[in-house]
């Protein structure tokens, strides 16, 4: 079966071009019956993933001290996965034989041999000879004990008296006779005072002892037939008291000695040749065996081989577990392999050709299992998995198509490694089973028994992170939708929000289920279910339905209602809007979205039902046998997010079967998170959250309309692409009419989000919601704070400044003290734009010739404290100074002066640097004005203006134009300004994104001039009833 991969968002049009493609490469027609298949959904079935890890298997009696090792010429004895006890593996075939079991055993051990030893209590001694498969008994007579065993030879001594009366032991060799009888031969031949210790090896004729003779050590052979003593070595050290034994050689070492001594095995007087072995460490002479003419032991994990006739060492084997184990014939058994593209498995190492290093001969090929899925979940198309192919249980994920034929993506890891899955006993459902979250995680029981308590976890590669809580031991999980799950145990259900720390919300014991952030619960009534919305607290209306009695289980799908009332009574989909039930096969269900999964565990059938078209409609689709406990969510799941069931087939497949019905249209499982204040956040940085979703299907994309909360003038659209579940949509707050990191003015926006849905059934999702955007571009004349509001400052005598914040209706806040030393006396304040790209207005501040910019912050009022940098000097010549907002219209606030000798008015450009442009002469001669005014924009184009007052009190207005010019001067009013001492334009005071004017008159009132949006100001509204008069300056 071709596989698509998944990759977002639109699945369905890939694979059905790689179908396309298909069809004609094998010369299908366009309208041909194999291509209107190929249209229908089809099942999918996901391979069974392969453990990480190979088949465990060890050596059985391997690197002994006493050279009987468990292996023979014809096999070898080891553990197996999956076999309770040992097992003997032929060389020739790889045909793996099971030892038989035997309890009343006191012990096995290995015997150097294709023969397995059975000790029991008694003094009998079984040999299971595993290359013909028969048994033989020998029997230690008694007084005697037993050593070891060599194939079918039982070494056992006694303690016997000396002619001197001292103690002596004597060794006897012991082998099976006729009749089950016990030939016993007593180890004789011995020159006197020599003493026979420790049995160290065998080969076919003799066996060899480790022996003291006149105060030196000795290896001693034996004849295995008459018992005779044959030959010794030379005198030997102590730290050579080990031996290995092949047709040729001898070789006597100790794990922790480097140097190895080398005897011909048909003379042992003779000098022994001495070689060094290992490579660093504690244990030089580790696993060491003797193959051919080369000495092999081990580095690590690695294997080396080394000549006796002298040479560097050669790897035979790159990597291994612990253990080697010698063979008769000069062979030697290790688990690993030889290169590390090589075949794992139990290698044998034979000599090699010509004299050469030893060859690698795989024994039995060990391979990567199939991993048993020990938990299944399905939701919003990510199909999630636990098994062991870690070696531990992990879970996976793989990404299901959206809509049409389940094609998967491949396989990864999903929690990863900072959470560890705890095993469950087979028998333990609860623990076992998984179940998926509509934003990305999955939920699990652990049992803890120590504690009284068990946990609840909620883990994944979502943004939610990790939810960990105890629960009453011995529960659970019912039910897991939208952000909230169902623990219930042996006399209640609780109701607990996923990354929520309130109080669960409890019932008792009984039918209950989730649809969203809503519980539904059976009522007293036959047929009720009672609805409690978990978001407002609040009881929603009685579902009243045609069951008949009081449901026992319920499952909820938003329209569909899963009811069941027990073996006798019946279970049913309920309809919401056709309001009626489809009956439906009573056995163990999971609800999807218009279909229905049961399991007959009866018979192993898994039954899919649909009843979208208000009659039941079963199919088979796949068989699993029944264990004794649920395997609901184990080995077979749905998606109620989507149209899909899943299960899991005897070879560990995973097997996708569409439901062939469509879904519901989108809808929210719980209300929208709408974010009350978004900072902008530049093009590259994650955008600021505005609304988190948790949607009731996968989404294809979706479409945020932004719009001005005082214009309604849209100013911003952006798009996302496919989500699953959560959907979280931020918004930076950037200006698309302006390139690069332009931001839209701070203040309130309202806005709307479509979501589309991916499986294309149904119409959009519409979300609206309005939000005020702080951290952008500074509103003109918003000095503190981040509101869009403007304000007022105020200068007392001494030196001190005052902030008046606008309240947004009109009015002004209580004032606000600067914190700082104060400015001298003829100090004037110019509230500007920003002067150094922190987002926040500044203000410029003119002492005797010079102008700085004042920087106090977003939140702070300017004081002679404030961080300043100087912008030049030279600005004594100027009677006004004045900021109207940004004039030439490149966002950036400019600043206009009148010369007080010529009044002369000139036009200094703020730019992206930070600076001020050389001054453009914009008038002549205005020393007509009184009073010269920056009022912001009064027309709404965008620029500022400039209003000025003759010494008759007419107001005049001069609107903005591109280069920082003004158009020619209109009478707004006559008469207007002869009562004023101070006139400021302050920005938006009422809120409705038109710059207003405040004026100061000699009594010491105050009056805000709202601005019309079209150039002409409202009649004055007193915001201020007296005490003005104390400044000495406003601005």
């Amino acid at each position: 079966m071709s596989r698509c991969g998944v990759v977002r968002p639109r699945w369905a049009g890939a694979c059905a071009a790689l179908m396309v493609v298909l069809g004609l490469a094998t010369g299908a027609g366009p309208l041909s019956a194999s291509a209107a298949a190929a249209e229908t959904p089809q099942e999918t079935v996901v391979p069974a993933a392969q453990r990480n890890t190979y088949e465990s298997a060890s050596l059985y009696n391997s690197d002994t001290q006493s050279g009987a090792d468990g292996a023979g010429a014809q096999g070898v004895f080891h553990l197996l996965e999956g076999h309770k006890g040992l097992v003997w593996t032929r060389y020739a075939d790889g045909v793996s034989t099971e030892a038989p079991a035997d309890t009343t055993a006191v012990r096995q051990t290995g015997t150097g041999s294709d023969v397995l030893a059975y000790v029991y209590q008694d003094g009998r001694i079984n040999l299971w000879d595993a290359s013909e498969d028969t048994t033989q008994t020998v029997r230690v007579p008694s007084g005697q004990q037993m050593l070891n065993v060599y194939g079918t030879t039982v070494v056992s001594f006694a303690t016997a008296t000396a002619d001197d009366g001292s103690p002596t032991r004597v060794n006897h060799l012991l082998t099976p006779g006729p009749d089950g009888t016990t030939r016993d031969v007593t180890v004789t031949g011995m020159p006197a005072g020599m003493k026979l210790g420790a049995t160290r090896g065998a080969d076919a004729t003799s066996l060899f002892f480790f022996g003291q003779w006149n105060d030196t050590y000795r290896m001693v052979s034996v004849d295995r037939e008459t018992g005779e003593v044959e030959s010794w070595t030379q005198p030997i050290p102590i730290s050579n008291d080990l031996a290995r034994v092949t047709g040729d050689h001898v070789v006597l070492f100790f794990p922790s000695t480097p140097t190895v001594l080398v005897l011909p095995r048909d003379d042992l007087s003779a000098d022994p040749a001495e070689m060094t072995v290992g490579c660093g460490g504690v244990n030089p002479a580790d696993d060491l065996a003797v193959v051919g003419e080369w000495v092999v032991y081990r580095c690590g994990l690695a294997i080396q081989a080394k000549p006796m006739a002298g040479g560097a060492s050669v790897p035979v084997i790159s990597t291994s577990s612990s253990g080697l184990s010698s063979a008769p014939g000069g062979h030697a058994l290790v688990v690993g392999r030889a290169t590390a593209e090589g075949d794992y498995g139990i290698q044998r190492l034979v000599p090699g050709a010509g004299q050469g290093p030893p060859a690698v001969v795989t024994v039995k090929r060990l391979i990567r299992p199939v991993a048993k899925v020990q938990g299944l979940s399905l939701n919003q198309g990510r199909l999630v998995v636990t098994d062991s192919s870690s070696g531990r249980r992990d879970d996976y994920l793989r990404t299901v198509a959206a809509s049409g034929t389940p094609e998967f993506g491949d396989r990864s890891s999903f929690t990863g490694s900072g959470v560890l899955i705890s095993s469950c006993p087979v028998q333990d459902a609860g623990c076992s089973a998984i179940q998926g979250t509509a934003d990305g995680r999955i939920v699990w029981l652990e049992r803890d028994g120590t504690s009284g308590y068990d946990r609840l976890w909620a883990f994944g590669p979502s943004p939610s992170g990790l939810d960990d809580r105890p629960v009453p031991a011995g529960g659970h999980v019912t039910d897991v939708s939208g952000g909230y799950v169902i623990y219930t145990d042996s006399t209640q259900s609780y109701v607990y929000r996923l990354g929520g720390s309130g109080t669960a919300v409890t019932r008792p014991k009984g039918a209950a289920a989730l649809d969203g952030d809503v519980l539904l619960s059976a009522g007293t009534a036959p047929g009720s279910v009672a609805g409690f919305n978990l978001s407002t607290k609040k009881a929603t209306a009685t579902l009243t339905t045609d069951a008949g009695c009081v449901p026992q289980e319920l499952q909820s799908v938003g329209r569909w209602l899963y009811w069941n009332c027990g073996p006798d009574g019946g279970a049913g989909v309920y309809d919401r809007t056709a309001k009626k039930s489809v009956p439906v096969p009573s056995e163990e269900a999971r609800l999807g979205d218009g279909f229905l999964v049961t399991h007959d565990r009866a018979t192993g059938q898994l039954t899919l039902t649909t009843v979208t078209d208000g009659e039941a409609v079963d199919r088979v689709i796949g068989t699993l046998p029944d264990t004794g406990v649920s395997q609901r969510d184990v080995r077979w799941t749905v998606d109620e997010a989507g149209s899909n069931a899943a299960y899991v087939d005897a070879q560990e497949r995973i097997h996708l079967v569409p439901s062939g019905v469509p879904e519901q249209p989108l809808r929210l499982l719980g209300p929208a998170e709408n974010a009350g204040t978004v900072h902008a956040t530049t093009l590259d940085a994650t955008p600021g959250a505005l609304t988190s979703l948790l949607l009731s299907k996968p989404s294809a994309g979706w479409t945020l309309t932004v719009r001005s909360g005082i214009t309604g003038e849209t100013v911003d659209t952006v798009r996302g692409g496919a989500a699953r579940g959560a959907l979280n949509v931020g918004w930076h707050g950037n200006d698309p009419s302006r390139a690069g990191d332009a931001f839209l003015p701070n203040g309130r926006y309202d806005w709307s989000l479509s979501v589309t849905p991916a499986d294309g059934q149904g119409g959009s999702l519409n979300v609206t919601g309005t939000v005020a955007l702080i951290d952008a571009q500074p509103v003109w004349r918003d000095l503190v704070g981040d509101d869009g509001i403007g304000e007022l400052l105020a200068l007392n005598s001494s030196g001190l400044v005052y902030s008046y914040q606008g309240n947004g209706t009109g009015g002004l806040r209580a004032r606000q003290e600067a914190v700082g030393d104060r400015f001298p006396g003829g100090t004037l304040l110019v509230p500007f734009g920003d002067t150094n790209g922190d987002r926040c207005n500044d203000v410029l501040v003119r002492q005797g010739n010079e102008l700085r910019a004042y920087r106090p912050g977003c939140d702070g009022i300017v004081s002679a404290s404030s961080p300043s940098t100087l912008i030049g000097s030279g600005w004594a010549q100027y009677d006004v100074i004045t900021s109207p907002g940004d004039v030439d219209g490149d966002g950036i606030s400019d600043l206009v002066a009148r010369q007080t000798t010529t009044g002369d008015m000139y036009f200094y450009a703020g730019t992206s640097t930070h600076k001020l442009t050389t001054r453009v002469r914009i008038g002549t001669d205005w020393r007509l004005y009184t009073k010269i005014v920056g009022a912001g924009d009064l027309n709404g184009d965008g620029r500022g203006d400039l209003l000025a007052v003759d010494k008759s009190g007419a107001l005049w207005r001069y609107y903005g134009k591109a280069a920082g010019a003004v158009t020619a001067r209109t009478k707004v009013a006559s008469d207007w300004g002869s009562a004023y001492t101070t006139v400021v334009g302050a920005g938006d005071l009422t809120g409705d994104g038109r710059a207003d004017i405040v004026a100061r008159d000699g009594s010491g009132k105050l009056y805000r001039f709202s601005g019309t949006g079209t150039g002409t100001l409202s009649g004055p509204a007193t915001i201020g009833t007296s005490g003005w008069s104390s400044y000495t300056g406003l601005y």
